[in-house]
């Protein structure tokens, strides 16, 4: 397994009771599912919602004995224009938004085209009758694969467009980089509390890779760059600086795309362009611990879009770190609505909040790499790129990062010559 991201991760779990070694360039598996633990809370700092246990995901969870809860708290909170929408139907937000008419008539008309792609997204992922997964992916990946998220939402006032844009950008890029399908599979995962992204592992995300890697052992080497996979008639050869080399029957290679397209050798011009094309950017993460003695404005609100700020989303993690903050969120919502929403607003616009801690628990940050489907690329370029080259195969992708400090000590990461 040349990665030891999630992907890497998950596939020498599923081949375990065989030969199996996994190769990872940093000093730590577990790729974009990082977090620290502080206490009986934690810091996220990469993946952090994960499907239900009907899912591949939660199978895995099941099986390596990794605790996960039932997301907390409002998902669809909007921050916007001074005004805290939290709670209620997401369709009712164009009537409780501080715009005007035509804003208010132009975000109508959006959401409900975009309530409508997600009920049919909904039946196009399911899988149908005698068909693999495999399939079933490559048809969901096609779906809407034709023009780009704003393209599909068409011309909208800016204030509508402030409203889509945080979700989009969170999930992998600008609405005008991915395409309409995966725009539209995003609102789903969000939107659908039953079959989308529902759930949080107890104590941090880094705790299933971490489960998988105790699990496997010695098989997992960290600090183990690989340079070069060649495939040939009796199996695979993986190179690794310093001239090591190891011989294997097949090689799983679960890199982001650029690593993958530099390190396989002899791959179809199509697949290599198909690898080419797939686009990163950097985002940054960050996390405060705070010193909040009592009941806080934010108490039962998990997740909530900030548009027109300087971040695009904020989490509340700490929902689930313990019961008096659960409890305090419940007492919360039966007060006075117009009490919470004089007391959310200094908060989420710059006024007075709870200070973080001190220097045993600074702020902490991380900026991430995360992968946008390109639209250009056509459906065919994408099928390429998961054509199985013999001895290799190519699972998905998970990001390898090259890690420095600024001067303040914050860790960045930016994928080589993808800025």
């Amino acid at each position: 397994m040349v990665g030891g991201g999630i992907a890497g991760l998950s596939a020498a779990w599923e081949l375990r009771d065989r030969d199996v070694l996994v190769l990872e360039a940093e000093e730590r598996a577990g790729g974009r599912l990082m977090s620290e633990p502080r206490g009986r809370y934690w810091l996220n700092f990469g993946g952090h919602v994960l499907a239900g246990e009907d899912s591949a995901t939660g199978r895995l969870l099941a099986a390596t004995g990794v605790d996960a809860a039932p997301v907390p708290g409002v998902l669809t909170a909007l921050a916007m224009n001074g005004r805290v929408l939290a709670g209620g139907r997401v369709e009712t937000y164009p009537l409780r938004l501080q715009l005007t008419r035509h804003e208010r008539l132009a975000l109508l008309r959006a959401g409900a085209r975009v309530r409508l792609a997600v009920l049919e997204y909904g039946r196009v992922s399911r899988r149908r009758a005698g068909e693999s997964e495999a399939d079933r992916r490559a048809r969901v990946l096609a779906y809407r694969d034709d023009r780009t998220f704003a393209d599909f939402l068409g011309e909208v006032p800016a204030e509508v467009d402030a409203i889509f844009r945080p979700t989009i950008q969170r999930s992998s890029g600008e609405p005008e980089q991915v395409s309409a399908g995966y725009g539209i599979g995003y609102f789903q995962l969000v939107w659908d509390r039953k079959g989308g992204l529902t759930r949080n592992v107890l104590g941090g995300s880094a705790r299933l890779p971490g489960a998988i890697a105790d699990a496997l052992g010695g098989r997992v080497r960290t600090g183990a760059r690989v340079e070069r996979v060649v495939a040939d008639g009796d199996g695979v050869t993986v190179a690794l600086g310093g001239g090591e080399q190891i011989r294997a029957r097949f090689a799983v290679v679960a890199t982001a795309a650029y690593a993958a397209r530099e390190i396989l050798e002899g791959i179809p011009a199509e697949t290599a362009d198909a690898l080419g094309r797939v686009a990163y950017g950097p985002y940054v993460v960050g996390a405060l611990l705070t010193d909040e003695p009592g009941p806080m404005p934010y108490d039962g609100i998990y997740a909530v879009a900030t548009p027109k700020t300087s971040f695009n989303m904020l989490f509340t993690h700490g929902l689930l770190g313990g019961g008096a903050r659960r409890r305090a969120g419940r007492s919360r919502r039966r007060g006075d609505r117009a009490d919470l929403r004089r007391r959310r607003r200094p908060h989420l616009s710059g006024g007075r909040g709870p200070r973080p801690r001190g220097a045993d628990s600074p702020l902490a940050a991380r900026a991430a790499a995360s992968p946008a489907r390109p639209p250009s690329a056509p459906a065919g370029a994408r099928a390429a790129a998961r054509e199985r080259v013999p001895g290799r195969r190519l699972p998905g992708h998970d990001l390898r990062r090259d890690r420095r400090h600024d001067r303040n000590g914050c860790r960045t990461r930016d994928p080589p010559g993808r800025a």
